[in-house]
């Protein structure tokens, strides 16, 4: 997959597409470069040794929106008009209630003559498709939602899909994990997994846990690896497969017909957040206080004035009390609470930055609350604080 644009190629936003191909097809060879014909061109050259190549960007009607021109100079053609682009997009600008089409709005229904068109059912862009010697290039918008449905349209459906190498693995297994290091979970899989599956797997941290990947073409290894986790690692392990902890935690509130209140500090909000974004969560989550400030502690969640004077905002007693008193004001079966100091400031003596206390409440049951030190900054101590009230809840619910 090759990925045109120059904010891609420097960094400054996330090469999204290439990791959704990926997942889609496999391992694949992914390359970024920016919107310049010395970089295109040679690129375009070099993949066409790959049986399919599948390029996103440069399709928009901005000037730095290059790519059809480039692909029109490695074609040596001129571009053709795809009257069906023109009409839907015209017809869309006009219910939006604009009459004139502007020439760079009007050139995303150019393609090069010597390809061939392809229909983009969610943009503004056509798209289109080219063979040449024994490769057969695609070319997408860079917009996701767009470049999604275009490839899973006219790549996944059209009967040229990407092979898989018959020496890759035909599995990609997923364990993720929380409030583990990396190090710890390789040390623990070398010592406990026979000898020919400790190079099978590779580990990805990331700012809210630890995905461990086993890559084989054997059962057999998939049944093996997956004893060892649950035998010496059930206790970090979250999610089995490629779904979001939040995913997997609504499903269980659902299954389980429970509701959830929330009780924030130190994460702001992000906890009701994370969980929102996961279709369905309205039926499961009542809602949540987001208490930053002392004041706010005491008057919606009903934080007692001497347990902020005495124990202070970050400890078991005010964790214990915001969640009981989020149960309390804003009802459902289970209730979270998180407070803690999230950084950059050191902290205080016994409270260091990093320290978070959670508070855990279920109806008619004890509050059990919790400690934990996370390392990392201020983002990091957040995202952390939010991936380990996430993984609790699903260990209370599972």
């Amino acid at each position: 997959m090759l990925a045109i644009g120059n904010e891609v190629a420097e960094g400054r936003v996330d090469n999204d597409n290439a990791r959704w191909f990926g997942r889609q097809f496999g391992r694949t060879i992914a390359m970024a470069v920016g919107d310049d014909a010395a970089e295109v061109l040679p690129a375009l050259r070099f993949l066409s040794r790959c049986r399919v190549v599948v390029v996103s960007g440069g399709l928009g009607p901005t000037v730095d929106d290059l790519t059809r021109d480039f692909a029109c100079r490695w074609l040596r053609c001129g571009v053709q008009q795809h009257r069906p682009t023109l009409r839907k997009f015209t017809g869309k600008l006009h219910r939006a209630g604009i009459k004139d089409i502007t020439p760079n709005n009007a050139a995303q229904a150019l393609y090069p003559a010597a390809a061939a068109p392809l229909d983009n059912p969610v943009g503004g862009a056509v798209g289109f498709t080219v063979r040449r010697a024994k490769t057969r290039y695609y070319f997408f918008p860079g917009v996701p939602k767009e470049f999604r449905a275009m490839v899973t349209r006219h790549v996944a459906r059209g009967g040229r899909r990407p092979k898989r190498s018959a020496a890759r693995a035909e599995y990609a297994d997923v364990y993720q994990f929380t409030g583990v290091p990396e190090s710890t979970l390789d040390t623990i899989l070398q010592e406990r997994l026979p000898v020919h599956l400790r190079t099978r797997y590779g580990i990805y941290p990331k700012l809210r846990g630890v995905d461990v990947i086993l890559r084989t073409d054997q059962g057999r290894d998939r049944t093996e690896f997956r004893k060892t986790v649950r035998a010496h690692l059930e206790k970090f392990l979250v999610v089995e497969g490629d779904a979001a902890p939040e995913e997997k935690l609504v499903r269980l509130l659902r299954r389980r017909r429970r509701r959830l209140a929330l009780a924030e500090s130190c994460t702001a909000g992000l906890l009701a957040a994370t969980i929102t974004n996961v279709p369905g969560a309205s039926r499961v989550l009542i809602g949540g206080v987001v208490a930053y400030s002392n004041a706010l502690k005491r008057k919606f969640l009903g934080v007692r004035p001497d347990t902020l004077a005495r124990a202070g905002a970050v400890s078991r007693e005010c964790a214990k009390e915001m969640a009981s008193g989020a149960l309390k004001k804003l009802g459902g079966d289970i209730a979270v609470s998180i407070t803690g100091i999230a950084g950059p400031t050191r902290g205080t003596r016994g409270k260091p930055a990093g320290t978070v206390w959670f508070g855990f409440a279920v109806r008619g049951n004890a509050v059990q609350t919790e400690r934990q030190r996370f390392v990392g900054d201020r983002e990091a101590v957040r995202e952390r604080s939010v991936a380990y009230a996430i993984s609790r809840l699903i260990r209370l619910l599972a």
